[in-house]
């Protein structure tokens, strides 16, 4: 069944709405490190909005619509093979209703049916000295599960932002240290509170009141609506796995759909079932950046049989076929499912860490001098790239190139020292030859150059023309070790090689090259023919004096150079 427009605003309406309120609720633990006055003033002051009455309504309403759409995501599913991220945000949100129940009940209904306010006092000294074997390790759990599924959630939303990449460190040290935060200050403030319940009277009151059989009869209640509730919800967990496996034993029975992929593969699914997930159900590798939301075209497919029959795309697919100008015959794998038979071929093929940032290298524990080559490529026209097109797609194409960069530097004996947006720094270090090392830089400057040609045949379907890059190289002594603390990390160095290589790459833009390399990279790696390259003497911001370097336009001229041939 197509998914009404209205479920995926719904959806991330409802999940923020209630990842700010976990936010404000986890801020307000965290104030329990200047220990319990300051925590039940920001519990008064953070909650307060939440305290009302439209505001209880709202988050009662959020809680009961987002639990619903993740059962009826649940529901929908024909199979269970999903990415990792996926599969956790769904069993840890499913998860969710059961810790988070009677810790709801108390906070929204203590007050009516107890008598008791549910104060930071009471609730810690309940978690700390009364319970500490079950509540207070239930507590735990759901703040830290909640967290993590709000987490990826936000993270799956915001990946299409443009700004994303850029403040992702940020984000992420901000939501590791919110749950820790709020942990630390759980802590602290259960230990104020078992303090000041020994020395101060009025304080422990509050934690602990006069028994009261009123009161205790209310606690009663309370605790049995929400075992009520609790049980009444895996009831509906289960039941909902059971439609689900019901429909699916139907649907195989009654008018399965065939799809078939190149080679003649076919897979038989349910009907109602998305091109994406009969792939994933078959195990056949299908590219699909943004889990199959809709938000990207990766997952896209040429239709050459059966597109006749196909239903017509819903809104999110179109809105994401008008964009990339698709002709009739591509569909979005994810939104696709087809009623009849088909033939697709997916237009993108995923490989192992295709989107991946390609790895920065290890290195030696300790920094040293040597003589190193450096190599600087930097992809061309990456600003008009990503803006043509959605930022899944983007991520993608530059996924695919600094994949390919890392591969042929690692196989040329070099190391990934650096990676700048799309700029990848190299070095090539043999302080027994330096002039291998050279050599093995040209030569890897040289497979560079077949190899983002073939990435761009590959791509072909995606790009309005070739890849553009340009290569700067240059040699020199640096400082070469590992970056930060401790003994080991991530190889870096620091000289005069890698600005050099960096400017140079910089001028083949000015000069017409797609490679620059200094003279002294053509010397030392014992160039046999080096004036079959364009010489020439440039300025190098930064540095004084000129530097004789190498323009070379082709591709063959490099190796030609380097072989003499």
């Amino acid at each position: 069944m197509t998914p009404r427009p209205i479920e995926r605003p719904l959806r991330l309406f409802t999940g923020l709405l209630l990842f700010t309120f976990a936010t404000s609720h986890f801020l307000a633990h965290a104030s329990g490190l200047l220990l319990l006055p300051a925590m039940e003033t920001a519990r008064a002051v953070l909650l307060w909005p939440w305290r009302t009455g439209p505001g209880e309504a709202l988050l009662v309403a959020s809680v009961l619509t987002h639990g619903g759409l993740g059962l009826w995501a649940l529901y929908r599913r024909r199979h269970l093979r999903m990415p990792w991220a996926e599969a956790w945000q769904l069993g840890l949100g499913l998860c969710i209703p059961i810790l988070l129940i009677s810790h709801g009940m108390a906070g929204l209904f203590s007050d009516e049916i107890t008598g008791t306010q549910l104060t930071y006092t009471r609730a810690l000294y309940l978690y700390w000295m009364v319970s500490p074997d079950l509540m207070l390790p239930r507590q735990i759990a759901l703040l830290l599960i909640l967290w993590l599924h709000g987490c990826i959630g936000v993270r799956g939303w915001l990946l299409v932002k443009p700004w994303y990449r850029r403040w992702a460190p940020v984000l992420g040290a901000l939501a590791l240290s919110l749950p820790l935060l709020a942990l630390a200050g759980i802590f602290s403030g259960a230990w104020d509170v078992e303090r000041r319940v020994a020395v101060e009277p009025a304080v422990a009151a509050v934690a602990n009141p006069p028994a009261n059989p009123e009161d205790a009869a209310g606690r009663a209640a309370l605790a049995q609506l929400s075992g009520w509730l609790v049980d009444g919800y895996v009831l509906l967990l289960v039941g909902t796995i059971a439609l689900r496996q019901l429909r699916n034993w139907h649907a195989r029975r009654a008018n399965p759909v065939q799809v078939t992929y190149p080679g003649a593969r076919a897979v038989v699914v349910p009907r109602g079932t998305s091109v994406l997930e009969a792939s994933r159900a078959a195990g056949i590798p299908h590219m699909a950046l943004c889990g199959g939301r809709g938000r990207c075209s990766t997952c896209r497919v040429r239709v050459s049989a059966g597109a006749a029959a196909l239903p017509a795309p819903n809104p999110t697919e179109a809105a994401v076929l008008a964009r990339m100008t698709a002709p009739p015959s591509v569909r979005l794998a994810c939104q696709l499912r087809p009623t009849s038979d088909l033939t697709v071929a997916p237009l993108l093929t995923p490989r192992d860490g295709a989107a991946a940032l390609v790895a920065i290298e290890e290195g030696p524990a300790t920094g040293r001098e040597l003589p190193i080559t450096a190599l600087f490529v930097d992809l061309r026209g990456s600003t008009s790239l990503a803006a043509a097109r959605l930022p899944y797609d983007a991520l993608f194409i530059v996924g695919r190139y600094l994949q390919v960069v890392g591969e042929v530097v690692r196989r040329h004996g070099g190391y990934v020292t650096a990676i700048a947006g799309d700029g990848v720094m190299g070095m090539f270090a043999d302080e027994a030859d330096p002039g291998a090392s050279a050599a093995s830089a040209l030569r890897a400057a040289e497979a560079l150059w077949r190899e983002i040609g073939g990435l761009s045949e590959e791509l072909a379907e995606e790009l309005e023309a070739p890849l553009g890059f340009g290569i700067g190289i240059h040699t020199g002594v640096a400082v070469v070790g590992p970056t930060g603390c401790g003994t080991s990390g991530s190889i870096q160095f620091i000289g005069d090689p890698g600005n050099v290589a960096a400017r140079l790459e910089e001028l083949t833009k000015d000069l017409g090259a797609t490679v620059i390399l200094s003279d002294k990279v053509a010397v030392l790696a014992g160039c046999r023919d080096p004036d079959r390259l364009e010489r020439r003497e440039v300025t190098i911001r930064g540095r004084d004096g000129t530097l004789a370097v190498r323009l070379v336009h082709r591709r063959e001229d490099l190796m030609g150079a380097l072989e003499g041939g």
